[in-house]
């Protein structure tokens, strides 16, 4: 979820936490939000090494609840130093908003390491697209009424409507579930994974993912539509291509993502890239890959791949990254 849409959370639960009084309520939002935002301060990791590393760093150990009260109790304590406010008044704020930040990322595609350092595999119940004006809306609306008028259950109010939202969206993922069992069944393939994936737009938007050995079948389906879209043309604004691409579940366009190319030759080739050393981070980061493209001969030849759960209708696929062969051997390529 967007740092942004983090602090209104701290800044919400700060809020809802105050007596009532607009210096203390302002102050305590004030605090909330900076606490909310702290974790995604590992941004910086960017900074100080590849991108790939980076991928998997993100979301890590300034994102895990076996470090919340030692996060906490540091950032209570700096909040006591600079204002002079209760140490232990402060660490309770900061463990909430701290709290609030990593359920907010858990429930996106992702995925967050709640556990680092003692189990470091990332986790994720994607309900929600890591951008939701909805769910920040809520938020939002809460803390201007609260500070407004001054009256902290306001906030509390925005806190319990967001949860009925959050309810909605997992019923949403259970249907869009099911539709996708439903066509693995047609497949022969019962037993296949099927996975559902929050898209951007409205909580009706998901992304369907059937894992079928080498092949991804894929699906973008709007739960309340009864009719289907006609495409948009190239012309047309990017959110008009993007809201034709979600089809009602009668009228899915199922379409198959091959995970290594056709052919021996280019299987092998594509393999030797996947399995290259220096692409190590995104083998651990991706959960979906497959291969997107093969660019030149067979001395110098790059091989890309992306990740089936960051792709969008209408755009460019994201975390796409190029294993390059010359006659040193394979090397990273992150243009």
């Amino acid at each position: 979820m967007d740092t942004i849409t983090h602090a209104i959370s701290g800044a919400v639960i700060g809020a809802a936490t105050s007596r009532g009084n607009p210096q203390e309520m302002r102050r305590r939002a004030l605090w909330g939000a900076l606490f909310a935002a702290f974790p995604d301060t590992d941004a910086a990791i960017a900074l100080f090494t590849d991108t790939l590393t980076y991928l998997n760093a993100h979301r890590g150990v300034t994102h895990s609840v076996v470090l919340l009260p030692a996060w906490a109790a540091l950032l209570g304590w700096i909040a006591a130093r600079v204002r002079g406010q209760r140490w232990r008044d402060m660490a309770s704020l900061a463990a909430a908003a701290l709290a609030a930040h990593i359920l907010g990322d858990l429930i996106t595609s992702y995925g967050t390491r709640i556990f680092a350092p003692v189990y470091d595999a990332p986790l994720a119940f994607p309900i929600t697209f890591i951008i939701d004006p909805v769910f920040t809306l809520i938020l939002l609306a809460g803390l201007v009424a609260a500070l407004a008028r001054s009256r902290p259950v306001f906030a509390t109010a925005s806190g319990v409507v967001l949860c009925g939202w959050l309810v909605l969206q997992v019923f949403a993922q259970q249907a869009a579930t099911r539709v996708g069992i439903a066509y693995a069944e047609t497949l022969g393939v019962p037993d296949a994974p099927v996975v559902a994936f929050p898209q951007p737009l409205s909580p009706f938007n998901w992304k369907i993912v059937i894992a079928e050995g080498d092949n991804y079948h894929r699906a973008y389906l709007n739960l309340l539509e009864d009719e289907s879209r006609p495409p948009a043309g190239e012309a047309a604004a990017f959110i008009t291509r993007l809201r034709s691409a979600y089809q009602p579940a009668d009228a899915l366009q199922w379409e198959i993502h091959k995970r290594w190319p056709r052919g021996e030759e280019l299987r092998a080739l594509a393999v030797a890239a996947w399995e290259a050393p220096a692409f190590e981070g995104f083998r651990e980061f991706a959960l979906l890959p497959y291969v997107t493209a093969i660019r030149g001969d067979t001395r110098d030849v790059c091989v890309w791949f992306t990740d089936l759960r960051f792709t969008l209708p209408a755009m460019q696929a994201p975390f796409e990254y190029a294993m390059c062969r010359d006659a040193d051997g394979w090397a990273l390529n992150v243009e």
